[in-house]
């Protein structure tokens, strides 16, 4: 919760330019707006928590050029960290036989403005799947990439001299298919962050 600056004693009335007031200075009489824990203990909860959230340990000397602006890495950091867990819904794709996800890393997927992004794991868990078999298809609208006359190529594993990658192919009829050099047993493609526009 926040106690929003309009709830905060001895303020310059909400006006046109300040939708919410603003603090007032001290004329002499009193009747500015108070140095308290009401005022400003949010303002100092703040800025520890995004020290928390980031694990950044205070220096306890001034923020500037010489000592480091700790204040500003954590809030980078932590949006950074909210970025990267925002929005990810676990989809409800059902794989073509031969494949399987995994319970560890599930196949997500999350849509922000106009660009889509994927992370999780896809195994071939049937030995002898085609090399271009289709793993899973079905898009909703929303997240097919772009119809143009192109795929994307990514999700490279590597085992031994095996190895493996997926296509996401774009259009009213996306898929993701699978291509590799060797199926003769299990083998997982590990992704994160395998993104495209729509």
């Amino acid at each position: 919760m926040a106690i929003g600056l309009k709830n905060k004693p001895n303020i310059v009335p909400v006006s046109g330019d300040f939708p919410d007031g603003r603090i007032k200075d001290n004329t002499g009489l009193n009747d500015g707006t108070p140095v308290n824990q009401l005022v400003y203990d949010d303002f100092h909860q703040f800025f520890a928590k995004i020290m928390r959230d980031s694990s950044t340990t205070p220096n306890n000397t001034p923020d500037n050029v010489t000592n480091g602006f700790q204040y500003v890495d954590a809030l980078n950091l932590s949006v950074k960290l909210f970025d990267n867990e925002f929005g990810w819904e676990t989809t409800s794709f059902a794989l073509a036989a031969g494949f399987s996800t995994d319970a560890t890393y599930p196949l997500e997927v999350r849509k922000i403005g106009d660009k889509v992004e994927w992370r999780g794991a896809i195994s071939i868990s049937s030995p002898g799947v085609a090399s271009g078999s289709v793993v899973l298809s079905g898009f909703s609208a929303a997240i097919r990439p772009l119809n143009i006359d192109k795929y994307l190529a990514v999700g490279i594993n590597q085992a031994g001299d095996r190895h493996a990658a997926l296509e996401f192919k774009e259009g009213s009829g996306a898929t993701v298919n699978i291509h590799h050099n060797d199926a003769s047993s299990d083998l997982t493609i590990f992704f994160d962050g395998i993104s495209y526009f729509v």
